[in-house]
């Protein structure tokens, strides 16, 4: 039977580059002047032992997890699909994941899944709404996550949203 394979540390990189913890963390998030060779040491020692950063523990640190949530009421339609590709490229651009959520023209469910997503400690939201129901938005809005509603237009003018023009759009079309 194999046993489980213990999660590579930082503690760890620093003993096998021969440097301290510190320079090793400052290797890895790039804010401090380290040499050249001190890096390469550090690099080095890193791939060998297969090292990948704790992003949990990163996020507690920085208060950020570079991850947007995204909600929306039906992954099967063809639009929300379009702007979720669209969203992930500019996501993938700057560095983010995304967290998506469907919530199937549910309620109940919306505001689960948002729960969800501030539960692990997300950047921002993009949100479809399903429903003209928004106090679970103005909850999140208030509580200082950015959020960006798509395609519904909230009561609330200080929520920011992005709306379709659908009938400009029908217009050019014809």
């Amino acid at each position: 039977m194999n046993k489980p394979r213990k999660k590579t540390s930082i503690k760890d990189i620093s003993r096998k580059a021969g440097v301290a913890i510190s320079t090793v963390s400052n290797v890895i998030n790039n804010n401090k002047y380290v040499s050249d060779r001190i890096k390469e040491k550090v690099n080095s020692a890193i791939k060998e032992l297969g090292y990948r950063p704790n992003i949990i523990a990163r996020g507690l640190r920085t208060k950020s997890t570079r991850t947007i949530g995204v909600l929306l009421p039906d992954i099967a339609q063809p639009f929300f699909g379009q702007v979720l590709r669209g969203i992930e490229e500019v996501a993938r651009h700057r560095n983010y994941t995304m967290i998506i959520g469907c919530t199937f023209y549910d309620i109940a469910e919306e505001e689960w899944q948002m729960n969800s997503m501030l539960d692990q400690l997300i950047d921002g939201i993009i949100f479809f709404c399903g429903y003209d129901a928004y106090e679970h938005i103005k909850m999140v809005h208030d509580s200082n996550i950015p959020i960006v509603v798509l395609d519904r237009e909230i009561k609330d003018k200080k929520i920011p949203s992005v709306l379709v023009d659908n009938f400009s759009a029908m217009k050019n079309a014809v």
